[in-house]
């Protein structure tokens, strides 16, 4: 089972006649309002079955297409942080980001790799925690045959 909460599937990794056939099952999911999820190549089902399940635990669930910028309030509801707080991390150049007019705007991109460093970080402290309690339970062992 996943731990992260973030699920990513990059296109480029889906052959060219993988990314035809997603063309075709969109088309008939519009038009008949099911999906084949055999149909689907592994990675977009997983997606799709990730996103459910999310929802069948009362979680959001948020979609992001790359390649389209982001708003301050879009990319602040994504990050788990206020838009005030995104604001001053970009000012600080922390956050990419570029003007548009009055508004600030964030490519998704930037937003996707921050939610996915911060999966790789918790997934390291969770690995982390667990070494760290095998080896109290080893010294515990190790104790307890001395007594």
């Amino acid at each position: 089972m996943r731990t992260s909460p973030v699920n990513v599937v990059d296109p480029a990794e889906l052959a060219a006649d993988e990314r035809e056939r997603l063309q075709h099952v969109a088309e008939d999911a519009t038009t008949s309002g099911k999906i084949d999820l055999e149909s689907l190549p592994p990675a977009v089902r997983e997606q799709l079955l990730f996103a459910i399940d999310a929802y069948a635990r009362g979680e959001s669930v948020a979609a992001v297409a790359t390649g389209k910028p982001l708003t301050s309030t879009e990319a602040a509801k994504l990050l788990g942080v206020s838009r005030t707080h995104l604001t001053r991390l970009c000012e600080e150049g922390r956050i990419e980001s570029f003007p548009v007019g009055n508004a600030l705007r964030i490519p998704a991109e930037e937003v996707m790799r921050i939610l996915t460093e911060r999966g790789r970080v918790k997934t390291q402290a969770r690995e982390a925690v667990a070494t760290a309690d095998d080896r109290r339970r080893a010294r515990a062992a190790r104790a307890a045959e001395l007594l």
